[in-house]
């Protein structure tokens, strides 16, 4: 073993120390009868996903070396509160510059925490607009298009339109029609309303020249939709 191996071993023996010192400060003798044998990685996942949101916050503020390791930060996006994700981005904001540990917010932690992103860390959306579409609410989507339209590229407007509602898939349409290319409209056909549908035609009516969303629309969408092309782009039925 090298003295650098040694040296990380011995730290490592410290680090798992003063857990468990932690743990018995706190009272949580149920996490410390658990965590006794096992290796540094293991027990810090298992404090986070067993231990409450108030244990997890006053691990992060007395032993901030915990962070050091970047999947504890992608455990508490997962496993963890709100409140919990908030304090930990406001008093360490460098884990935003984990990717994994941005899109795991974005997945599994409430609006409130994504929006607490994009109003201060909006540098952070080139990692996770398209988590925010997918997986976030429609006032979320709204928010982030209007306050940082640069992030909505097709593969971030597809996921609005697969996954959000009407109202989020209106906006863009009237904010930003030039992101509804083929894969979008295709998305936003079978997906999405008549009105909806109508509108991005009103908008886009060059999309009924596009061979994906021309056979999407009359596949998906009920009569109404068929009978406004009929009556409006007749040119169109060729």
């Amino acid at each position: 073993m090298t003295e650098l191996s040694m040296h990380k071993g011995r730290n490592r023996e410290i680090q798992l120390q003063q857990l468990k010192t932690f743990l018995r400060e706190q009272s949580a003798d149920d996490i410390l009868s658990k965590i006794q044998r096992m290796p540094l990685e293991k027990a810090l996942k298992n404090i986070v996903e067993r231990g409450s949101d108030e244990l997890v916050t006053k691990l992060l503020d007395e032993l901030p070396w915990v962070l050091g390791e970047k999947y504890v930060a992608r455990y508490i996006a997962q496993y963890r509160g709100d409140e919990v994700c908030i304090h930990m981005i406001d008093t360490h904001p460098e884990v935003l510059k984990y990717w994994s540990v941005a899109r795991y917010i974005a997945q599994y932690r409430g609006d409130k925490v994504s929006m607490y992103i994009i109003d201060n860390y909006p540098e952070t959306l080139k990692y996770v607009a398209f988590e925010v579409a997918a997986y976030r609410g429609d006032e979320v989507c709204i928010h982030m298009i209007d306050t940082h339209p640069e992030v909505l590229d097709n593969h971030v407007a597809w996921a609005i339109a697969e996954n959000r509602g009407d109202e989020v898939n209106m906006h863009m349409i009237d904010t930003h029609p030039e992101v509804l290319d083929g894969d979008v409209a295709q998305a936003m056909a079978k997906n999405r309303g008549d009105e909806v549908c109508i509108h991005m035609i009103e908008k886009r009516p060059d999309l009924l020249k596009d061979k994906e969303a021309s056979w999407a629309i009359p596949e998906y969408r009920s009569d109404k939709v068929s009978m406004y092309i009929i009556d409006n782009y007749p040119e169109m039925l060729k």
